[in-house]
């Protein structure tokens, strides 16, 4: 039971040192609290960002300066994420949310790699972490909501050609 909660803890926690370290210090502070009352606090994702934070270093305050730092492009993907519902994206999807032109979005997907907002899975699939997506939220209100109508446009595209693909000559 204790294995599991504390593999629990490590998902919730993306296996990021600086969340674990924090979550951590957070149960060694408090004796009695207990690591599946930990767990249950984490699952909450209103709470999980203030529950990985520390005086003046936590999950939050690392990924607040690191969008800080962004080059502008990047800063603008990374503020449109908050508008992706999933958790993967591609250059294609990154270029129709931004309004980017797709070498631009690619190369503020890469920016974003490398200031590890994302996690590139394999060439050009790029995953965002649930902390990340979490932090991420928080700028929907700058967020430009036109960028889901070009994104569902762009995935209502790629659909239509992969039905094409697979049945030519059908109608939509």
């Amino acid at each position: 039971m204790y294995k599991a909660k504390a593999g629990e803890l490590a998902a919730l926690c993306d296996g990021l040192p600086l969340a674990l370290r924090l979550a951590a210090a957070r149960l060694a502070a408090r004796p009695r609290l207990a690591l599946r009352d930990m767990v249950a606090g984490l699952v909450d994702e209103h709470q999980r960002l203030s529950l990985l934070s520390g005086e003046d270093l936590g999950v939050e305050a690392t990924l607040r300066m690191s969008v800080q730092q962004l080059p502008s492009d990047s800063a603008l993907l990374f503020r449109q994420l908050a508008l992706h519902v999933g958790s993967e994206l591609d250059g294609g999807a990154a270029a129709a949310l931004s309004g980017l032109p797709p070498l631009a979005a690619r190369a503020a997907l890469e920016g974003l790699a490398a200031a590890h907002l994302v996690e590139e899975r394999t060439r050009d699939r790029y995953l965002m972490h649930d902390l990340t997506r979490l932090y991420a939220r928080s700028f929907a209100a700058r967020a430009d909501s036109a960028g889901l109508r070009r994104l569902l446009v762009h995935y209502l595209a790629a659909a239509r050609a992969a039905v094409a693909a697979a049945e030519p000559g059908s109608q939509p």
